[in-house]
């Protein structure tokens, strides 16, 4: 596996994952993916990884904290 290029940096990759980068951000990272296959499987990868997370766990985000939890924090 050849080393990827500094940028974008992985702070980057992840904020591009996440959907917190401006439209400039953005788009300089697709371009960079679109030129570097390797980064593209990267980030296609983590996206797909990521995509799987929320399918597994989303759903627990909404259930209601437990009674037993609740009395725990309420004697503190």
């Amino acid at each position: 596996m050849s080393p990827r290029r500094k940028f974008p940096s992985e702070e980057a990759l992840q904020a591009y994952l996440q959907g917190r980068l401006s439209a400039a951000h953005r788009q300089e990272i697709e371009a960079a993916a679109a030129e570097d296959p390797e980064l593209s499987a990267w980030i296609e990868a983590c996206a797909a990884q990521n995509r799987g997370m929320h399918m597994l766990y989303d759903g627990i985000l909404n259930e209601p904290i437990p009674e037993n939890l609740l009395r725990v924090f309420d004697q503190e």
